[in-house]
């Protein structure tokens, strides 16, 4: 309930859509924030009306979806759909697919090993 009301961090001096963006410098919490923001800057948030309350539900539960193990856990998610969303972004790929494409391909890396038991 507190990240609704919350400001999410600036795409810029968060480096969102840098390859050499850190995860470590991030709790878990702005870890769902960056994922957030990373919806808006996409555009996709009023696009397709999606609405405040239910992107911050999903983003979160996606986080919670994780176990807490070695490597494949919320910070592996989170880096996966943060390096898709930057060739996106950087890498201009956008230009090739549809908004709908791009949500999709962010939200699958976001949420391409929710649950896994570890290795």
């Amino acid at each position: 309930q507190e990240i609704l009301s919350e400001v999410l961090p600036n795409s810029k001096k968060a480096e969102i859509s840098e390859f050499h963006f850190c995860d470590f410098d991030h709790s878990e919490l702005d870890l769902v924030k960056c994922g957030i923001k990373m919806y808006y800057d996409l555009k996709v948030v009023d696009k397709f009306h999606i609405p405040r309350e239910v992107l911050v539900r999903f983003m979160y539960s996606v986080s919670k979806g994780y176990r807490r193990i070695t490597y494949h856990n919320w910070r592996h998610g989170f880096n996966v759909g943060q390096t898709m969303f930057t060739l996106l972004m950087t890498g201009d790929l956008k230009r090739y697919y549809t908004d709908l494409e791009c949500m999709a391909m962010v939200t699958a890396g976001f949420c391409h090993d929710i649950d896994h038991r570890g290795t």
